[in-house]
């Protein structure tokens, strides 16, 4: 009996060993070498697409460029989703790049791994500028 496929995983990560600051293990106690791109391209082999979402926290940043290679090395299967710190003062930038450079089309925010909270009060302006980045990204996907 074949195995089925799936038509779409919609997350996963692939990191390297430096993106953990060389560590062998995840702050959760996994094998780092699990996220490997080998590993995630043999995992993703029985499905139709798949979404590669990144991740910039305390103790992982795999940077959107990384993303981005990963979703060509996939011959088409994935798509690629950004992730930036909200709070660094380049984010708006970096959210732009990741859009119209790099080509992924989504963004990655994480409250509780990012330490912020989106209710909190944020300069006006950074948190303008950040909103219309956002209003970018919805435009451009």
């Amino acid at each position: 009996m074949a195995t089925p496929r799936i038509p779409v995983d919609w997350h996963i990560h692939i990191w390297l060993p430096e993106h953990f600051g060389g560590k062998a293990k995840t702050p959760a106690g996994s094998d780092v070498a699990k996220g490997s791109p080998e590993s995630a391209r043999k995992a993703m082999e029985m499905v139709d697409r798949y979404i590669v979402i990144g991740l910039q926290t305390p103790w992982i940043h795999i940077p959107n460029d990384f993303i981005a290679d990963q979703v060509k090395a996939s011959g088409g299967k994935a798509l690629g989703f950004a992730c930036v710190d909200p709070l660094h003062p380049e984010a708006p930038t970096e959210v732009e790049r990741a859009v119209k450079t790099l080509g992924l089309h989504g963004l990655k925010l994480s409250p509780t791994y990012q330490g912020f909270d989106p209710r909190a009060d944020r300069s006006e302006e950074h948190t303008s500028e950040l909103q219309s980045r956002q209003y970018l990204v919805c435009r451009l996907l």
